[in-house]
């Protein structure tokens, strides 16, 4: 081993061999330290049917009619490395209206949320904005019922809270509006349906119309009762007042009332009656109210109590002459004749207040005279009265007259002549034989 080392030949060799090994370590380390430099081209992508979104517009004032064309599409140019990371969810085109005016007008767009290393191209990049002035009115609330109560009860007319709302939208809607509704579910209900519900704006043909409506919901309520009708109320005034003094008129509230019940028994009821009102011995004015009694079969009224303002006055008197009698009852074949007093017109004196008499003539007044069950002859019979409200027939108007009965004559009946001259007398009949 000395001896090699002695060997300057063989020193130069491992030398040169060491050197050379040294030279590649350090060769490989600077390639693996030195990357390789990729050149990336730009390539473009296409979105489509990107959404428009409308800002800043001064809703209080105005209102977007239309954007045209309502979507548009993007042209994105840029790495590809870049272009992959684009979500066309996230992407957003948006149109600025806080300079718009009130008309048609065009107006640039705008590209969101896209990063800055790329170049984005909106097509169009302009679109048709109509912008429309905001008006508001005050409207009617309806509100529909829908399905039916339960079985035996009816649904009423809905109660609505507050009962008119108003309406803002553009002045091109304004007038088209024809109704603003609303809907209640009544179906199966036992007794009256409380809810809120929500308001909408309809046209004529009942088509919804986008529109601001304040308050737009309402508190309604439905009432579920029995059948019901609306009838007259009927009252009538018993006794009569102090001496010298007779009803003029008088003036009732409410003149209807509504009755509840069974349907069969309500399509018999045509007014509602049952209510007295004395007045006996009253000298002035009075105002009295009074219940409403509650008939069999009915299970409500409404409401349970009338009023009545009655109107009393100092009497009068008044003779009406030449006031015809009238004969009722009479049966063939019988016929019959006031015979006293004559010509059958007699004089009739009334008591009443001043201003009803005043009002009256001999036609408005009814005077019968009863013959049915009256034989053939003369009977005195007693006169009834069929006179107009608030007035009576004074005492010493005749009450009885002197009527005569008797068969109708008939006709006698004439046998016809025969015609002579022709030749053709009859001759008698003849017996066969």
């Amino acid at each position: 081993m000395d001896k090699w080392l002695r060997n300057q030949n063989v020193v130069l060799g491992i030398a040169l061999i060491i050197a050379l090994l040294l030279w590649l370590v350090v060769h490989m380390e600077d390639q693996k330290q030195t990357p390789k430099i990729a050149v990336e081209t730009n390539n473009s992508r296409e979105i489509d049917d990107v959404s428009i979104e409308a800002v800043g517009l001064d809703v209080s004032k105005f209102g977007l009619v239309s954007i045209s064309p309502e979507d548009v599409r993007l042209r994105v140019i840029g790495k590809s490395s870049v272009l992959s990371q684009i979500n066309p969810k996230t992407v957003k085109v948006r149109l600025d209206l806080s300079n718009a005016v009130k008309g048609k007008q065009s107006m640039k767009l705008i590209a969101i949320g896209f990063p800055s290393k790329v170049e984005v191209e909106i097509i169009p990049s302009n679109v048709t904005v109509t912008i429309e002035e905001m008006l508001t009115k005050e409207m009617s609330v309806v509100v529909e019922s829908k399905g039916k109560a339960a079985e035996g009860l009816v649904v009423g007319a809905p109660i609505v809270q507050p009962n008119r709302v108003f309406v803002t939208t553009t002045e091109s809607q304004i007038d088209q509006i024809a109704v603003i509704k609303g809907e209640i579910d009544v179906n199966g209900a036992e007794e009256n349906v409380k809810r809120q519900i929500k308001l909408a704006a309809y046209n004529s043909n009942g088509e919804k119309i986008e529109a601001d409506i304040a308050p737009p919901i309402v508190e309604v309520e439905v009432p579920i009762s029995l059948p019901s009708k609306t009838v007259p109320l009927q009252i009538k005034i018993n006794g009569t007042p102090a001496p010298g003094y007779s009803l003029s008129s008088y003036e009732q509230n409410p003149m209807e009332v509504v009755v509840y019940g069974d349907q069969q028994m309500l399509n018999g009821i045509d007014f509602y009656d049952g209510v007295l009102v004395d007045i006996t011995n009253l000298s002035g004015d009075r105002t009295v109210t009074v219940d409403i009694p509650l008939k069999t079969a009915i299970a409500r009224i409404e409401p349970s109590k009338v009023e009545v303002k009655l109107h009393i006055s100092p009497s009068e008197r008044r003779t009406f002459t030449n006031v015809k009698l009238m004969v009722a009852g009479v049966v063939e074949p019988l016929e019959a004749v006031v015979t006293n007093p004559p010509d059958g017109l007699t004089s009739v004196t009334l008591e009443g207040a001043p201003e009803v008499l005043s009002r009256l003539t001999p036609n408005d007044i009814d005077l019968i005279v009863d013959v049915g069950n009256l034989s053939v002859g003369v009977h005195q019979v007693n006169v009834s009265y069929s006179l107009p409200a608030f007035v009576r027939v004074v005492e010493e108007t005749p009450t009885t007259v002197t009527v005569e009965v008797k068969e109708i004559s008939k006709p006698t009946d004439v046998q016809p002549e025969q015609t002579a001259g022709d030749g053709s007398e009859q001759e008698p009949n003849q017996e066969l034989g």
